[in-house]
């Protein structure tokens, strides 16, 4: 999944968060896997997405200026799950399905309902760095 940045940048930043870890732990023969769970540390892809879960939740609950609030739109045709926003599909990739409108939607609503339904800011912050990003349900992913 892009994130406003192409491939090529977000493997370098895993690979600098990989060598950092084997640093601080002292170990160069585990994967980064393992690394991540030694370490207690997600993806850099994983804290990127939770940081625009953040913003989402911020806007929603007017806590982020009002342009904001113009990008992110509850869907009208959600009724299982009240607090999903409305997905915007357009036939571009840069300024379409790869746009914070598009993703900013897709990550917000492949969030826990217990999570988007939190009180509080602080409340928020705290449910969503239990949450390991979205879950893949191609038919690649499943098997």
């Amino acid at each position: 999944m892009r994130h406003f940045s192409s491939q090529k940048s977000q493997n370098k930043i895993e690979k600098i968060q990989e060598r950092c870890l084997r640093i601080i732990l002292n170990d160069f023969l585990s994967s980064y896997k393992t690394l991540l769970e030694k370490s207690g540390q997600p993806t850099m892809e994983v804290k990127r997405l939770r940081i625009l879960a953040i913003e989402i939740y911020k806007t929603l609950n007017n806590l982020n200026p009002d342009f904001m609030r113009e990008i992110f739109h509850y869907s009208p045709y959600a009724t299982h799950k009240k607090h999903n926003l409305q997905v915007h599909h357009r036939r571009t990739v840069k300024f379409g399905n790869n746009s914070i409108k598009a993703l900013g939607s897709h990550i917000w609503n492949s969030l826990p309902e217990y999570i988007k339904e939190m009180s509080s800011n602080s409340k928020f912050r705290e449910f969503i760095k239990t949450w390991d990003g979205p879950q893949c349900k191609c038919y690649l992913c499943s098997k």
